[in-house]
């Protein structure tokens, strides 16, 4: 008998009055949309399992999914209801041990700040997609029988385990790179920091922020202060275009989208869109997404997107803040990108060495594969790519791993927004390999080793 979650119809009334349990989101433009029938289930689940996990943790709610909980904003509203159906997900494909198992990790995952939190997180989304493609699946299988396993202690046992011509096993880690993780986070801070105060002047520009690694290290005598150079920029920043020197050599600078305009009018004819081919060049790709606010009944729709602005019909209204354009870019200097990239292989390397220390696949035996999430979501590309190719499979010190899974977390809830990415890579050289079936199985890309 397997170990379900199920919904249970119970009285939210006993439950302080906190947002997630008020807020009534439209969920129509979300990856969610389809769950607004049920958006009421999904609180009563939620809240069932929390009781039962952490019963104080409604009355005084801690860590990241607390600050979320408190919140009347659509995206803390679909990140928490993205927790319930991996929960749900994985609890439909698991036994009773393994429901305990779930429930100690999602009592971990309650009151967990970063980075735990996004490790713990991790291991759940990863399980959620395994439960998606296979018949049944086994939480910590070389954990102790009754389900006791000590969060601290991850040595015990491999986070998952499923059978596909024979068991196979898998671990899910986060793969940081010390420094160049801090750097993207405090350029992805700045650059939505900046946003913000342009968008509550109606100012839209594009942003591109070059900043060195050398402003993250230990040994500078200040530590690096995002919001001092973001009161230092905003200071500056009264033209619609410009570029302003910032710490340690660093630069910004900024200049208006293409789309600058929206007005009542004829749509523009073949010859004058001909004339913006050179515009269009100079910004490379970018798109508008159009909020129409309301369309008179009975006459026909007319609206043109061209990069000198959107034209429309007089029966139309259309929402002038909701384009959504090219986004803000951030980039190292020339000089920073071979040391980020020798970060990179570094950090690797010694991720995959204290696993190998734990030594599930030595002891046991099985085909092997490691989920690994990198610490950013920009640290995943080509260039990760061929750092496993040459440097790793290369070598027979890693011949213990039958695989490793590149994934990445969702970026956002609405449908527009990109949702979990993985790729699988094949060791050519594994103690025990797998075939392509479990690619086919999970629905995987697959990156093939490079013969170059």
């Amino acid at each position: 008998m397997h170990g379900k979650i199920s919904l249970k119809q119970r009285s939210l009334r006993e439950v302080s009055v906190l947002s997630f349990l008020t807020y009534q989101p439209d969920l129509s433009e979300t990856h969610f949309a389809a769950q607004s029938q049920y958006f009421q289930d999904i609180r009563i689940f939620l809240v069932t399992e929390i009781r039962t996990v952490a019963p104080g943790w409604l009355d005084d709610p801690k860590g990241i999914l607390g600050e979320l909980w408190n919140k009347d904003e659509l995206d803390a509203t679909c990140h928490l209801i993205w927790i319930a159906n991996i929960l749900l997900g994985i609890g439909q494909k698991i036994d009773q041990a393994s429901l305990v198992r779930l429930r100690k990790k999602f009592q971990a995952l309650l009151s967990a700040k970063e980075p735990k939190y996004s490790e713990y997180r991790a291991e759940l989304e990863v399980g959620s997609y395994l439960a998606e493609h296979m018949d049944s699946l086994v939480i910590e299988p070389l954990a102790s029988g009754d389900g006791n396993t000590d969060l601290s202690q991850p040595t015990r046992s491999p986070d998952f385990a499923f059978e596909l011509e024979g068991t196979m096993y898998l671990e899910v880690t986060v793969f940081n790179v010390g420094i160049l993780d801090t750097w993207q986070r405090a350029v992805d801070y700045i650059a939505s920091s900046l946003q913000r105060k342009l968008l509550k002047e109606g100012r839209h520009l594009k942003l591109h922020l070059q900043l060195p690694l050398q402003a993250f290290e230990a040994k500078q005598p200040q530590k690096f202060d995002a919001n001092q150079v973001i009161q230092h920029i905003w200071r500056h920043m009264h033209s619609p275009s410009g570029e302003l020197t910032i710490t340690h050599q660093g630069k910004i600078s900024w200049e208006p989208y293409p789309i600058t305009a929206v007005q009542e009018g004829l749509p523009l004819s073949p010859e004058a869109l001909d004339k913006g081919t050179n515009i269009i060049s100079q910004f490379g790709n970018w798109h508008a997404d159009i909020n129409i606010k309301s369309v008179q009944d009975g006459q026909p729709l007319s609206i043109q997107i061209t990069p000198f602005g959107i034209f429309h019909s007089p029966n139309v209204v259309i929402d002038q803040a909701s384009f959504v354009k090219e986004p803000s870019t951030s980039a190292l200097p020339e000089k920073d990108v071979g040391i980020a990239n020798e970060l990179m292989l570094k950090s690797l390397k010694h991720k995959l060495k204290v696993k190998k220390r734990e030594q599930f696949p030595l002891r046991h035996q099985k085909p092997y594969l490691l989920a690994m999430k990198p610490g950013h979501y920009r640290l995943q590309g080509n260039q990760l790519f061929k750092v496993i190719d040459k440097h790793i499979w290369s070598h027979d010190d890693f011949d213990w791993i039958s695989g490793i899974i590149l994934f990445t977390s969702r970026q956002g809830f609405k449908t527009t927004d990109p949702i979990n990415d993985y790729y699988f890579f094949f060791n050519p050289k594994a103690a025990c390999p797998v075939n392509e079936l479990v690619t086919e199985k999970f629905q995987l890309r697959v990156k093939r080793q490079q013969t170059t």
